[in-house]
């Protein structure tokens, strides 16, 4: 699946730079079917593809992405 989200992730991580903290805001998206963003799984799946280690955590809306 190519989205936005994962578009965007891709441009972010893709580079050398390792420590990155990401906040994704929003999360309930990613729990609903809304065509543009894939699932929570489907994403947790991506960044770690993209950066194996990553660490995701969600709370109040805002799903957070960290260096290991």
């Amino acid at each position: 699946m190519d989205t936005p989200i994962q578009r965007e992730l891709q441009h972010i991580l893709g580079g050398s730079d390792q420590a990155h903290v990401l906040l994704i805001d929003d999360a309930r998206n990613f729990h609903d079917q809304y065509t543009d963003y894939p699932s929570i799984e489907s994403l947790a799946a991506y960044l770690e593809e993209l950066r194996p280690g990553l660490k995701m955590a969600e709370q109040f809306d805002i799903i957070a992405v960290t260096p290991s």
